[in-house]
């Protein structure tokens, strides 16, 4: 289940206060949140960049041929910037990086300027009243405001949101739809690269034996020893997937990945 604004504000907003507090101490702290206005946003500005796919990204929904990313730099008056990124799949999601742009040069943008990003907190309450929803773009913003901040205090993010919690975060390989011998190969190389975790794209549910087929070249490749899940974006029925799960027993999965749609709440259980 995803956050909604309000819960990941809070926690971000938790998470500022007491990582502050223990880097800087109680009574710095508090004046850094109220706002040192010396050193204000003297410009907020979003890029579109479409970035073409070296190859393209086939899903069960539709196929991903270029990463179209929003980017967000905001700039004080001492010349220090802070970037955050945007993005989304308008066939995922309904919204693509025009909407995203659009959201941050018309409503939340403006607000940015003559502000200073130790007014994370309030910012955080102007933008979700000036736009609703937009979680994309909210997060770009979030990210530039605590980037920026970051510099300016000379502070790794991670010390700003209470402390880093692990030294390295596994990431993860993931596998478009395509034969069970191409993906196969895919996660040989993948491997070879040093990921431990993969994730197969499945979903095509009117030859759902080939996904099963996908799973199990795939996990016949990589061995016991490597992390495997799978992900239908909630493209089968109810039947399909249960014949698609239990077909792929053997691929050894650590978890399957919205077999039906979200909003099947009795289908998923």
């Amino acid at each position: 289940m995803k956050a909604s604004n309000l819960e990941r504000r809070q926690l971000l907003r938790s998470g500022l206060g007491l990582g502050l507090a223990a880097a800087l101490g109680p009574a710095a702290a508090a004046n850094v949140l109220a706002g040192d206005r010396s050193r204000t946003i003297a410009k907020a500005e979003a890029y579109a960049v479409p970035m073409p796919l070296v190859k393209p990204f086939r899903q069960a929904k539709g196929t991903v041929t270029h990463s179209d990313n929003v980017y967000v730099k905001l700039t004080d008056h001492d010349g220090r910037t802070g970037w955050g990124e945007g993005y989304n799949v308008p066939f995922l999601y309904g919204r693509g990086y025009q909407e995203i742009f659009r959201a941050l040069t018309d409503f939340l943008l403006p607000i940015l300027e003559g502000r200073s990003p130790a007014e994370f907190i309030g910012l955080s309450d102007r933008l979700d009243k000036a736009l609703p929803a937009n979680r994309d773009a909210k997060c770009a913003v979030d990210m530039a405001l605590l980037d920026l901040l970051g510099h300016q205090l000379q502070l790794p993010v991670h010390t700003l949101l209470g402390g880093k919690v692990r030294n390295e975060v596994p990431t993860i390989g993931t596998l478009p739809i395509d034969t069970p011998d191409a993906v196969a190969s895919k996660a040989g190389q993948l491997v070879g690269q040093g990921f431990r975790h993969l994730k197969l794209k499945l979903g095509t549910p009117a030859d759902w034996q080939s996904d099963v087929d996908r799973a199990l070249a795939a996990r016949d490749k990589v061995g016991r020893n490597i992390s495997l899940v799978a992900d239908a974006n909630g493209i089968y029925n109810r039947r399909v997937a249960l014949q698609v799960i239990q077909g792929v027993r053997e691929a050894r999965l650590d978890h399957f990945e919205q077999p039906v749609n979200g909003n099947d709440i009795e289908g998923m259980a």
